[in-house]
């Protein structure tokens, strides 16, 4: 079985990144995915909302995106 590549993020993953969240809060409203995604690939995310980098899975031999991990750091634990 072949293994995906990761990656940083890119602008040309929108598309995927969103149809991924969506998946994973089928609640939410895509309007949302698209306006905080947007913003984290324009470099101008909210501070209390955005992760401070977004990685990639991709499918070796496509442009498909098979996973993500948005990391984030904070100066306090819960």
């Amino acid at each position: 079985m072949p293994v995906p590549s990761i990656r940083q993020i890119r602008a040309a993953d929108q598309p995927e990144w969103i149809r991924m969240l969506q998946r994973l809060y089928p609640d939410a409203p895509e309007a949302d995915f698209v306006e905080e995604t947007a913003a984290f690939l324009e470099g101008t995310p909210h501070p209390a909302l955005a992760p401070t980098v977004v990685f990639v899975a991709e499918r070796p031999g496509s442009s498909q995106l098979v996973g993500f991990l948005e990391l984030s750091l904070r100066n306090y634990a819960e």
